[in-house]
């Protein structure tokens, strides 16, 4: 009988830059907009690289550009293989609101998720308009982070800790599961998508992801900080990072240069990666 390998975390990371490398270049021949975005761009900051605990490699796209990039790689798949596009229109089965490009060398276990046959990836999230003021920004973030997060709930097998630390959500989570799953992921998809549609990126002051919402408003920046982008080195290359990444990573993580306790230095996705037989 044929046994699987399992991949250690360094090889995921190394994949999964591989992919993005090549998605990298995809953009720089089709003119599209990404800046690496979280985890990944503190990655890029702190460590030169990734995070040594982290799983993957998260990029964000302007709306426009992502729109487009999903067109090139349908229109494209044949000579992107063994890179696959996955997608809520791709794959009814997929559960998120944003994109991955997964290696389909390769497969994945989840912890708590229903399988949809996914390889190591790369994170692709849409960035929306979200407002021309602070407060109508604020309540939208919050709205949309309800909305996803209870869009995500809808796609779990079952109710679980997972990150939520606040004493008051572990509370209310059962309910908001048991919510979550009568209602189903369609609905919510819906509400997201009409969210998503209300202001053009481009005319729009604050920007950021509204199908994925539990950055909270710390995740929604004014736009004069993404363009020109920079480059930061990345492992063996460079990729692109806001202009303003310095603000971007304070606004998100506060003093971002100091290491977290040892105890949160683990990998966050609950997934374990083989090669596919």
């Amino acid at each position: 009988m044929n046994q699987r390998k399992e991949l250690s975390l360094r090889e995921i990371q190394l994949i999964s830059l591989e992919v993005c490398k090549r998605l990298d270049r995809i953009c720089d021949e089709q003119n599209i907009r990404y800046y690496l975005y979280a985890g990944s761009l503190l990655g890029a900051v702190r460590h030169k690289g990734f995070i040594p605990w982290d799983d993957d490699i998260d990029i964000v796209m302007p709306r426009p550009d992502y729109e487009r990039f999903l067109v090139y790689l349908q229109e494209h798949e044949e000579e992107l293989r063994p890179l696959r596009l996955y997608n809520i229109k791709l794959n009814p089965d997929y559960p998120y609101m944003i994109s991955r490009v997964s290696d389909e060398r390769y497969v994945l276990d989840v912890e708590n998720e229903d399988d949809y046959g996914i390889g190591v990836f790369v994170d692709i999230y849409p960035w929306d308009g979200i407002g021309q003021t602070e407060k109508e920004m604020a309540q939208r973030k919050a709205k949309a982070a309800r909305y996803s997060s209870l869009c995500y709930l809808s796609t779990r097998q079952k109710c679980m800790k997972d990150n939520t630390r606040s004493k008051v959500k572990l509370m209310i989570k059962p309910l908001a599961f048991a919510y979550a799953k009568l209602v189903g992921k369609g609905y919510f998809v819906k509400k997201l998508n009409k969210m998503q549609s209300v202001y053009e990126y481009d005319d729009s002051r604050y920007v950021g992801c509204l199908v994925w919402g539990t950055d909270g408003s710390k995740g929604i920046f004014p736009i004069e900080w993404m363009e020109p982008y920079t480059k930061l080195q990345f492992e063996d290359t460079e990729l692109r990072a806001p202009k303003e990444w310095d603000k971007a990573l304070t606004k998100l993580f506060k003093n971002y240069r100091e290491l977290p306790p040892e105890k949160d230095r683990i990998p966050h996705h609950g997934y374990k990666a083989y090669e596919r037989i």
